[in-house]
């Protein structure tokens, strides 16, 4: 596995200095030599000039990318009040300056470090909702609590976008994360997923298990002790066909964005494709009940139903997979936003693994409950991230 850090020392910001530095050292040779040619001359000016300008390039860039990932000034209008009668326009209103939620490579590596500490905050800090376990597992609670009428149903992106956003606003409020939630967009690193950067020990979430019990020993991760169950180590056991990186490359996901007409067409696809294998690829915590894990088959309603297999949020990395899965719902409905951003339907449970299809229709209405974690609220309050109530893009 290849840490980032072995790549280079530095922040990414400094490299346009570096570059200029270099370029200063051609041209303090150049100058220091007898030659006094035009044609050096000219390419000592010409090597200055476009430092200057590379180094003012970078920094606009990474002033205009702070700026809008800094911005959190979300005030509600007044039709925008959470609880207003009026939740159509609490939806389709924006928020004043979102926040920029980011890929975890674009993060300064100070952010990064930061983001990795707030995690371990939660998990060293008591549970808020009376439980005799940590705050980080007052989340896994939650999500065991909310399992069955969250997943394969449409509901599931709604439900996930609010949970997610809970998350976040514990890490900024609770553990002083100044940052937003992060993505993983882990179709950048289908090649090969088992060097991705993400797995860093120093500014990632540690890596694969590496004892007979697939514990995480090396990184800031390794601490990590899930409750659920039981109390037991952190676990990851990367799946060797290459962690089923063929099946989320950047043509498949493109793919399914531009070829889903439906919310039902893309919530599945997405849902049963890449959101899957995800999980399956990472092993340990995560699998979903899709997936045994290498352990012995079971029958497929046991299956959807064993109490390890509903647990990947155990592992830190659940979290910006999940962003990724709501990124990839936000850009699908930004392709149409006049009608995506209410595209939402009735379409039952998918018969999976010899469940009997549920037949409940659903409707913008709809509730969605967290299980002590926030607020009740509405899935229609949900279906845009850009109001006073989420707040943020990608």
């Amino acid at each position: 596995m290849k840490d980032e850090e072995s790549l280079s020392d530095e922040d990414p910001a400094s490299t346009g200095y570096e570059f200029l530095l270099k370029k200063g050292y051609e041209a303090k040779a150049l100058r220091s030599s007898n030659v006094r040619s035009p044609g050096v001359l000219i390419y000592v000016a010409v090597c200055t000039a476009a430092a200057i300008l590379f180094v003012l390039l970078v920094s606009t860039i990474n002033a205009a990318l702070s700026s809008q990932a800094s911005k959190t000034d979300c005030e509600p209008s007044p039709e925008a009040t959470p609880g207003s009668p009026d939740r159509e326009k609490l939806m389709i209103n924006q928020g004043r300056n979102p926040a920029l939620r980011q890929e975890w490579r674009m993060l300064p590596f100070e952010a990064r470090r930061s983001y990795i500490a707030a995690v371990r905050c939660l998990s060293n800090s008591p549970s808020r909702m009376g439980l005799n376990t940590t705050r980080y597992d007052d989340f896994v609670y939650s999500h065991l609590q909310m399992f069955n009428t969250t997943h394969n149903v449409p509901v599931s992106l709604p439900w996930h976008r609010y949970y997610i956003q809970q998350y976040e606003n514990a890490l900024r409020n609770e553990c002083g994360y100044k940052g937003y939630l992060a993505y993983w967009d882990w179709t950048l690193d289908a090649a090969d997923p088992e060097s991705s950067p993400i797995w860093s020990d120093e500014l990632g979430f540690s890596g694969n298990g590496s004892s007979s019990e697939q514990c995480v020993e090396r990184g800031p991760l390794a601490h990590m002790a899930p409750q659920y169950p039981t109390p037991h180590c952190l676990r990851r056991n990367f799946a060797r066909e290459g962690m089923h990186g063929r099946n989320y490359t950047a043509p498949i996901v493109e793919g399914l964005i531009a070829g889903a007409r439906t919310y039902h067409e893309f919530r599945s696809g997405l849902e049963l494709g890449p959101h899957r294998w995800i999980h399956r690829g990472i092993g340990g915590e995560m699998p979903t009940p899709w997936s045994t894990n290498g352990s012995c088959p079971l029958p497929p309603y046991f299956r959807m139903v064993t109490l390890t297999d509903r647990l990947s949020f155990k592992d830190p990395i659940f979290f910006v997979h999940h962003a990724q899965i709501d990124r990839l719902w936000w850009k699908w409905q930004h392709r149409e936003p006049a009608a995506r951003l209410r595209d939402y339907d009735s379409a039952a449970r998918e018969p999976q693994e010899g469940l009997l299809k549920d037949t409940t229709t659903v409707s913008l209405e709809d509730p969605l409950r967290l299980y002590g974690l926030g607020l009740e609220r509405k899935v229609g309050d949900i279906m845009s991230t850009e109001t006073s109530l989420l707040c943020y893009k990608y």
